[in-house]
């Protein structure tokens, strides 16, 4: 009787391990799938924005252009064009393009802009 508890153990212990290496890779794809996806999502609504029509002679065409031409990283870039206001004042888009054209790291650019 011990025998037959020993084999279903070892047939469940073998289950649970084809399981268990079946499921890493399906999982590690799906989230690497998922991670590509987003990101081409960002970047593709930051090229979206810069192709609009958004006149650089106003100030928020210039604090947009300045943030889409300063070095940040397309994720970061689309954070903070998105949390780019409008009607706001001059000095609020002047502090947007400083920022944008300083020597911070994208996500302390994008983090300042947001917390304007």
């Amino acid at each position: 009787m011990t025998n037959t508890v020993k084999d279903v153990l070892n047939q469940v212990k073998g289950m649970s391990q084809n399981i268990v290496r079946t499921a890493i890779p399906i999982l590690l794809y799906g989230t690497y799938t998922y991670l590509t996806q987003n990101n081409r999502r960002h970047e593709d609504r930051a090229i979206a924005f810069k192709q609009s029509d958004i006149s650089a002679d106003t100030s928020y065409g210039r604090a947009a252009s300045a943030i889409c031409s300063s070095d940040m990283d397309s994720y970061y870039e689309n954070n903070a064009l998105r949390a780019l206001k409008r009607d706001e004042s001059d000095a609020y888009y002047e502090a947007v393009i400083a920022i944008a054209n300083s020597q911070m790291s994208s996500y302390y650019k994008a983090d300042a802009i947001s917390n304007l």
